[in-house]
C-alpha cells in the first residue's frame, strides 16, 4: 500500500482535574489552600499572586474563578474540591517539560475530568469531505455547524463522554490552512486516555482515537507519525483498562503494522523487556502483524481476551 507522510502537529488543547480540599470559611483562604496544594505537588505550576479572583457563574458548584496564562482556578469555598483547567494557551505556556510532569503525576491522571487531544493538517480537505467520506457507524449523533468564521463537523454527541470536532477557520484566520480534529473525553474515558498518553505518546493516543472513529477519508491513511514506545503494563485488577486496550489499542496497532507504517525497529523496542515477545519465537519472514497474532495466541486469556 503506497501511503505519503502529511504535515500535521499532535498536542494535548485541554486538561481539567480536581483537587481535593478541606471546606474553608473565605474564597480567598480556599483560593491560597488551592495554590499551596498545587505549588507542593506539582513544580511546573505558575504563581497566581498576582491573578485577581472574580465571581463567576454558569460553572456549579463553583462561585469564583482567578486565572492566568491560559490556566483557570474553579473554586467554592464550601465545596471540598476545586477544578484546575489547563486550556490550549495554558498548555503552551507550561511547555514539554511542565505538559510531562502533569501527564506523570499519578493524582493528575486519576481526578482527570476532561482531556482533549487536537490534531492540526495541511490539507486542503474541507470538514463536510470528512463526513461524505463517511466514519464508524456507531457514532450516530452528527452535526455541521456552517458560519462566516469557518466549518464544523461534530461526530458524536457533545454531551457525551467522547466526541470530536473536525473544523477549519475561513481565511484570512492564520489557521485558515489547516484542517483541525479535535477529540474530546470526559470522565472515565479521560482518565484512561491520560494514562496511555503518560505511557506512550500523544501521537500514538491520537492514533488510537483514529482507529475508534473509523475515518473513510483517505486523508486519515496517510496521517504518519512514529510513535514513541508504549509502556502496557499487566495489571489484572484494571480489566476494564485491558478491554480497552485489547478493543481499541490492539486493533490500531495492528492496522498501523498492516499497511507498513510501523518499522521493524519499533516492534522490536516496543516489546523489549516483555516476556514471551514475538521475535523469541523466531518467526523468520512473518510479517509484523502475523508475529504479533503468533503472540497473541500464546498469552493469558484472562488480559488478552
Amino acid at each position: 500500500m503506497n501511503t505519503r507522510t502529511i504535515d500535521s502537529t499532535t498536542r494535548i488543547d485541554w486538561l481539567a482535574f480536581t483537587v481535593k480540599l478541606p471546606v474553608c470559611e473565605t474564597w480567598q483562604q480556599a483560593h491560597e489552600r488551592l495554590l499551596d496544594v498545587l505549588a507542593s505537588e506539582l513544580e511546573c505550576f505558575p504563581s497566581f499572586d498576582d491573578a485577581d479572583i472574580r465571581p463567576i457563574t454558569g460553572r456549579p458548584p463553583y462561585r469564583t474563578a482567578t486565572t492566568k496564562n491560559g490556566i483557570s482556578l474553579l473554586v467554592n469555598h464550601l465545596v471540598p474540591h476545586a477544578t484546575v483547567e489547563v486550556t490550549g494557551q495554558g498548555c503552551v505556556m507550561l511547555g514539554e517539560a511542565g505538559m510531562r510532569e502533569l501527564l506523570a503525576s499519578k493524582r493528575v491522571q486519576e481526578a482527570t475530568t476532561r482531556l482533549d487531544i487536537a490534531t492540526d493538517i495541511l490539507t486542503t480537505v474541507q470538514p463536510l469531505e470528512v463526513q461524505q467520506a463517511g466514519y464508524s457507524e456507531r457514532f450516530e449523533s452528527y452535526s455541521i455547524v456552517q458560519s462566516k468564521s469557518g466549518d464544523t463537523l461534530y461526530v458524536g454527541s457533545p454531551k457525551s463522554d467522547r466526541f470530536v470536532r473536525v473544523y477549519r477557520y475561513a481565511e484570512p484566520h492564520e489557521r485558515a490552512p489547516f484542517l483541525r480534529v479535535e477529540y474530546v473525553m470526559r470522565g472515565d474515558k479521560a482518565k484512561a486516555m491520560m494514562r496511555f498518553v503518560a505511557d506512550s505518546t500523544v501521537v500514538m493516543a491520537a492514533a488510537s482515537l483514529n482507529h475508534v472513529f473509523d475515518w473513510r477519508h483517505p486523508l486519515f491513511d496517510s496521517c504518519k507519525d512514529s510513535p514513541r514506545v508504549p509502556t502496557i503494563a499487566n495489571n489484572r485488577a484494571s480489566i476494564g483498562t485491558q478491554q480497552w486496550l485489547m478493543q481499541q489499542v490492539r486493533p490500531a496497532l495492528l492496522k498501523l503494522a498492516a499497511t507498513g507504517e510501523l518499522s521493524e525497529s519499533f516492534w522490536q523496542q516496543f516489546w523489549m523487556g516483555l516476556p514471551g515477545h514475538p521475535w523469541d519465537y523466531g518467526a523468520g519472514e512473518e510479517s509484523t502483524g502475523d508475529r504479533w497474532q503468533s503472540f497473541l495466541d500464546r498469552q493469558d486469556p484472562l488480559f488478552f481476551d
